[in-house]
């Protein structure tokens, strides 16, 4: 398979792809032992095998390469059963409309190696049981709408939460994988907003993920400033920048 640019070359296994793409958090994140990819000189593609992206495809490079290399690779019938794709972030120049994609949202993934400082609102983090599923989805549902409202939803292994009495009023779940601490869906009822609980949360979260991973990952879009910032004191920092887009017929 080649292009007027560049050969297109074929990548299988964990070993060769990271060879090419790198070993950053999100890279480790979303490849398998038995991962296959395609690369050229400028971009990376590799088809993710996380639980709840089945068959999305991962793109690293210069925007404009990655997009060739998509193109490529949806020309030689390789995307058939592909809908979900993550490119590296996209400015209004990169749009292509030879390739036709619908753009979903600009994601910013943040890491952290370090431990934050000890928050005093720690002490109200528990692991939730599994009879708070529906604490957990009216949660969801009300103070992040526009997440999945579904508490055993794939590829989540324990929901961590904070209390006030009966009542739920924050949550975040352990998507950890592929060796990386990942935490998701970190959300605080409206009606506590401001009170610092995200920040206990994710704190709580990060320490007890750090302990078992040595490194913790997560994501924000790139319209939520607010939570960067408070991902940003908490020692998070960006480690990719990307843009999910679905394919076009």
């Amino acid at each position: 398979m080649t292009s007027s640019a560049a050969t297109v070359r074929h990548l299988a296994g964990a070993a060769e792809l990271f060879t090419v793409a790198g070993t950053d958090t999100y890279t480790r994140m979303t490849v398998a032992e038995d991962v296959t990819g395609y690369a050229t000189d400028k971009a990376v593609a590799w088809f993710t095998r996380i639980p709840w992206q089945p068959g999305s495809l991962s793109l690293r490079g210069r925007p404009r390469a990655a997009i060739d290399l998509l193109g490529e690779l949806r020309a030689a019938g390789l995307l058939d059963s592909v809908d979900s794709v993550r490119l590296p972030l996209l400015s209004g120049e990169d749009e292509d409309v030879r390739l036709p994609v619908s753009r979903l949202e600009d994601w910013y993934f943040l890491a952290a190696e370090v431990a934050p400082e000890q928050r005093h609102g720690e002490a109200a983090v528990e692991v939730l049981p599994s009879g708070e599923n529906e604490r957990v989805e009216r949660l969801l549902r009300e103070g992040h709408p526009a997440t999945s409202a579904n508490p055993r939803a794939p590829g989540i292994r324990h929901w961590f939460g904070i209390r006030d009495g009966d009542r739920l009023v924050a949550c975040g779940a352990d998507r950890s994988i592929n060796g990386v601490g990942f935490l998701a869906k970190i959300t605080v009822d409206p009606a506590y907003a401001g009170r610092g609980l995200g920040s206990d949360l994710t704190t709580a979260m990060t320490r007890v993920l750090l302990e078992e991973f040595g490194e913790v990952a997560l994501g924000v879009t790139v319209a939520n400033t607010r939570a960067i910032e408070v991902y940003e004191r908490l020692g998070y920092r960006r480690v990719a920048d990307v843009s999910s887009v679905r394919l076009l017929d």
